[in-house]
């Protein structure tokens, strides 16, 4: 554009008077004027994409978001720069595989590797006796402005319209969300939805198209199994194509479907547009080999039944005995670590085994192992025991991450730092320590499944991921293809 620019500017001034020279300048003023404007939006943009802590990357199928949460954490809020995770060289991590680039848990980390906490980096916050709970629950956040801006408008704005059209019942979604007795997290959340005022039967008016097909019914279903199931899908998409106009229209990407099972596509064109343009709403954690793509897709957490949510706030430190617990396989050589530590509870077996709950009350920390333990994160934060993830690569599943910064109510550290864990959590104050605990019982609320659903619980919380996505590109499909 530019260089139509000037040769447009280039006839002119042979043509012209000094009259149109003069023209000439104040065109190639304000030229230059855009390009500085240009140069200056990109620096700023760039900060905001740097102080961006534990968000999915940047997509333009939902960019109109992701810019207000980035601007809004690098211009409206008051915490310092280095206080925020980078993401600058591998923007595709969602949480740091070691902790180091995290505040919260990389400057403890290096302390227990001895390194030197008294250099200028030194961004350990010494947090003052008068810190509350309202003090702190804005860290909870990546961007607690953002997210109360958002969710509100999605609450009053917010409509889906969900397929009726099904050539085979079994495939549908159907199973109870009445009481406790909730085998699945597909049927729950799809039961809760349809009868929510979410949905609408006016297509036109809706944000997004949702998809009643469970992947895990289809799965177990000796109708279709693992070895029809990219057939059966192929041919559920293209009767929605043919039958509707809204899949052709964005090729799937304002769509939204609950899959909680891996499965293998057929190498369709509907298949492959199901995987990489649908929003997946994946259970957490991932299951096998199931794709998950974080600029689009985000996991929600397993189901727990209700507990009394002041059993945890009544249990004083003192009386959590126990710096760290851990129940399950002894996978990473723990028992060989710890064996005698009186500090340490270890549950060891050869299957992973069931959580105690009075453990989990009276340990300060709870050990977990991902991906096999990932859904245990959430049963830790509900009693007040601060999670310990500990994982050999990256990890997307967390419930909520790209919405909740879990850098400030967990410690998420590489195998190869496990050694060093234990006098990584000595080191850590009680002021840091009550806090973690705090905001992580703060963000258990978000996990919590109702029947029927309260207000920012599990249900709310997802459809609040749905809606900051509503943004889908307009697919242009090419005829060759």
């Amino acid at each position: 554009m530019v260089s139509k620019s000037d040769d447009a500017i280039g006839k002119s001034s042979s043509s012209e008077s000094n009259g149109g020279k003069s023209g000439l300048s104040i065109r190639q003023g304000v030229i230059m004027a855009v390009i500085a404007y240009t140069a200056i939006t990109a620096l700023l943009l760039g900060r905001a994409y740097k102080n961006r802590s534990l968000t999915v990357t940047h997509n333009s199928k939902f960019l109109i978001s992701i810019h207000d949460r980035t601007v809004s954490n690098a211009l409206s809020e008051d915490r310092p720069e280095e206080d925020l995770m980078l993401l600058e060289e591998e923007p595709e991590r969602v949480v740091p595989d070691d902790g180091s680039n995290s505040s919260s848990v990389g400057l403890r980390l290096a302390a227990a590797l001895g390194e030197d906490n008294n250099s200028e980096n030194n961004n350990d916050e010494v947090i003052s006796e008068d810190a509350n709970e309202e003090d702190w629950r804005d860290r909870l956040y990546h961007s607690s402005v953002v997210f109360g801006l958002n969710y509100e408008e999605m609450i009053s704005s917010f409509k889906i319209f969900v397929y009726s059209r099904l050539d085979h019942a079994f495939a549908a979604l159907s199973g109870s969300a009445d009481g406790d007795e909730v085998r699945y997290i597909d049927d729950l959340f799809f039961q809760t939805l349809y009868q929510s005022d979410f949905v609408t039967n006016e297509p036109e008016k809706a944000h997004l198209y949702f998809i009643p097909v469970s992947i895990r019914a289809l799965w177990n279903d000796e109708r279709v199994g693992p070895l029809k199931m990219g057939r059966f899908l192929n041919k559920y998409i293209q009767g929605l194509r043919d039958d509707y106009p809204y899949w052709q229209r964005t090729l799937g990407a304002d769509h939204a479907i609950v899959v909680c099972h891996d499965y293998k596509e057929d190498g369709s064109r509907n298949a492959l547009e199901l995987k990489k343009n649908v929003i997946q709403v994946s259970c957490s954690p991932l299951a096998g080999a199931q794709t998950f793509f974080p600029h689009k897709d985000f996991a929600i957490p397993p189901f727990r039944r209700p507990i009394d949510p002041s059993t945890a706030r009544e249990i004083e430190v003192s009386e959590r005995t126990k710096l760290l617990y851990h129940s399950g396989r002894d996978s990473k050589g723990l028992t060989r670590m710890w064996h005698e530590d009186g500090d340490v509870l270890l549950q060891a077996d050869d299957v992973a085994s069931d959580i105690d709950h009075k453990h989990l009350l009276s340990s300060k920390y709870c050990l977990i192992l991902a991906p096999e333990e990932t859904s245990r994160v959430v049963d830790a934060l509900r009693f007040g025991c601060v999670p310990v993830i500990v994982s050999d690569g990256r990890m997307y599943d967390l419930p909520y991450q790209d919405v909740l910064n879990w850098n400030e109510f967990a410690v998420v550290l590489s195998v190869k730092n496990l050694k060093h864990l234990k006098r990584l959590l000595q080191d850590m104050s009680q002021e840091q320590y009550k806090r973690m605990q705090i905001l992580g019982l703060e963000a258990s609320k978000h996990m919590e499944w109702h029947t029927p659903p309260q207000d920012q619980d599990a249900f709310y919380m997802a459809l609040y991921d749905l809606w900051v996505r509503r943004h889908a590109i307009r697919y242009a499909e090419r005829e060759d293809l």
